[in-house]
């Protein structure tokens, strides 16, 4: 499934998190349940994948607009604090088995490397522990104020490692996060982790796992990206 093929070379990579490299989705999904199922919000996975790459406190706001509740600012904060010291209490939910390998090959063929999350930033070492010491930047929900699909994110992780958006190849996994790198302009590679490839087809390519992007990705950097 292809797009227009972006030209230029690729200098770095910037991973999201949640759903990619991390199984923490799964469990965000359980953290909403908890916390919106007492009002009268249900939650169901796949609504929480889809809303993916925004900040806690959006996706409460939004599930609780659509059940016609009033999602005052102070409640939706305390929601937002509740969910994720539930997210903690559920228990660690560890990164892909694919996670540790495709990193190092990254490194391996010299790119640079962010990730570029809607979530915590505290959440990060708690999971990837010392996976992180090979990303040059980590672009949190803290480092930016507009949630994906608004391009800030991407962009922050790109000013972040000094690369052009347009030098960047982005992984992701959700709609917004698509939207996010393509608006912020770097060549988008989408792996169906979480969501069917009919949900990803804005992406320049649509890959099965992980590890394909590996195909994608040139052996050196300066090369573009392989779109097939």
């Amino acid at each position: 499934m292809r797009l227009r093929v972006p030209t230029e070379g690729i200098d770095a990579v910037v991973f999201d998190f949640d759903g990619v490299l991390a199984r923490s989705i799964e469990l965000h999904a359980v953290a909403y349940q908890l916390v919106l199922g007492p009002f009268g919000v249900p939650v169901t996975p796949h609504q929480v994948y889809l809303w993916e790459g925004a900040r806690s406190e959006s996706i409460i706001r939004s599930f609780m607009e659509r059940e016609g509740l009033e999602p005052n600012p102070a409640l939706v904060q305390r929601l937002s604090d509740i969910k994720q010291a539930t997210f903690e209490r559920i228990g660690d939910p560890g990164l892909y088995p694919w996670a540790q390998d495709v990193i190092e090959a990254v490194h391996n063929r010299g790119f640079q490397m962010a990730i570029c999350t809607g979530t915590r930033r505290e959440n990060l070492p708690l999971i990837a522990g010392d996976l992180l010491d090979r990303f040059s930047y980590l672009a949190s929900q803290e480092t930016y104020n507009e949630d994906k699909p608004h391009p800030e994110a991407f962009q922050t992780a790109a000013d972040g490692l000094n690369v052009p958006a347009e030098r960047c190849l982005a992984v992701e996994n959700a709609p917004r996060g698509i939207q996010s790198a393509k608006s912020a302009g770097m060549t988008v590679a989408a792996v169906s982790v979480t969501l069917p490839p009919d949900n990803l087809k804005e992406a320049h390519i649509v890959l099965d796992a992980v590890p394909d992007v590996l195909r994608v990705l040139p052996e050196t950097p300066g090369e573009p990206a392989t779109i097939d």
